[in-house]
């Protein structure tokens, strides 16, 4: 949610120079304190914000189209730099395909999960070939699943892939490689099996191992994340102006 706030911070820069220019008859610091007037053009300015909140979460700023699952070509031990630097991996492997978007890793440790990290599509997640993996989230979560097998580049893999994470994308449990920071034998992470077709494809009750391991990752394209087209920001900025004609 931080680039919802880093844009909101922006508009009320916009709406505050515009209500509170030092150079207008209404500015802040010849109104201290606060007059009738610029208690309302503060009140004004506080309605616009508002509007500006509402564009940057409405659906209609989200991308539209299938969510891009893939397992990476490269594989990697326990110590991936947490969900951050798991997230960077999958970024960056998709970018080198290239494909297009927001990505990141199917993981949980004590810190997130694909249940609170992740965008729950109402559309399809689809491998790079353009075959269906699940028709929506709730088919995603559901217990089955299928071509979740190929890379960034239609490649197609068996093995494990690292998880600690349910089917219904909580966590499994501690089996995380100490929130993935670790490449120790000494602790263990939970995996699950590539092109599995059942739940196994993210968890098995036996498929855990020691963190030296290297095993791949599953990538899901993050097809939610908002995005602040050029009209919106006019339309921000207009309101915003309208206050000080």
């Amino acid at each position: 949610m931080h680039y919802r706030r880093q844009l909101l911070l922006f508009f009320v820069i916009i709406i505050f120079h515009a209500n509170m220019n030092p150079l207008h008859p209404s500015s802040l610091h010849q109104h201290l304190p606060f007059n009738r007037q610029s208690i309302m053009n503060l009140s004004t300015s506080f309605k616009y914000i508002c509007t500006a909140m509402a564009l940057l979460a409405s659906p209609s700023a989200a991308q539209s189209g299938p969510s891009i699952v893939f397992v990476t070509s490269t594989t990697h031990t326990g110590a991936l730099g947490g969900l951050s630097g798991a997230d960077a991996i999958c970024q960056g492997i998709a970018n080198s395909a290239p494909l297009p978007g927001t990505y990141k890793a199917w993981l949980s440790d004590s810190t997130g999960t694909p249940d609170t990290r992740f965008y729950k599509s109402p559309g399809i997640y689809r491998n790079v070939n353009g075959f269906t993996v699940a028709d929506n989230w709730d088919d995603l979560i559901d217990g089955a699943i299928s071509n979740l097998n190929l890379d960034q580049f239609g490649n197609q893999f068996t093995g494990t892939v690292w998880t600690n994470t349910n089917v219904d994308g909580t966590r499994s449990g501690d089996w995380d490689c100490n929130d993935w920071t670790s490449s120790s034998d000494l602790v263990t992470g939970r995996e699950g099996y590539i092109n599995r077709v059942d739940g196994s494809w993210t968890y098995s009750s036996g498929g855990y191992r020691g963190c030296g391991y290297s095993s791949r990752l599953y990538c899901f394209q993050q097809i939610g994340v908002p995005t602040v087209s050029a009209s919106s920001l006019l339309v921000v900025y207009s309101l915003s102006t309208s206050l000080n004609p």
